[in-house]
This record gives C-alpha cells, sequence and structure tokens, in this order.
C-alpha cells in the first residue's frame, strides 16, 4: 500500500466558503482522510469553528480533528 499525503492551501481558491472549498477538493482529489485542527476556542461547545463543524457535518470521509 502506498501511502500519499498533499496539503492544500485554501488562500488561492475561490470556490465557496472555505469547507466548501476542502469538501470540493477532498471530493475531486478522492482523498480517504481530511486532517483538520481547532485552537483558540474556550469551552466545549466552542472547540470547533464553523469551518470544521461544517465539514464534519457533511464529510463522505473520514476525518481526524486534533485540537
Amino acid at each position: 500500500m502506498v501511502l500519499s499525503t498533499r496539503a492544500i492551501g485554501l488562500g488561492d481558491r475561490e470556490a465557496g466558503t472555505p469547507a466548501e472549498t476542502i469538501l470540493g477538493l477532498a471530493k475531486s482529489l478522492d482523498v480517504e482522510l481530511i486532517v483538520m485542527g481547532a485552537y483558540g476556542h474556550h469551552g466545549i461547545r466552542e472547540i470547533f469553528g464553523s469551518t470544521t463543524r461544517e465539514v464534519l457535518n457533511a464529510s463522505p470521509t473520514v476525518l481526524f480533528l486534533h485540537h
């Protein structure tokens, strides 16, 4: 089995919201795993931001979320 990784910068993409961009790229690249992180929020309800929550709710693939 060959594993391949690719970091995707969202700054040069204009495909809607960051979550839409992440999900669109994941679909077009046929990825098997999306890795996302969260930072700077306090309290259990604010661990993940709106982009992370949107990807979490709509992702067709496995997510690795780190806080």
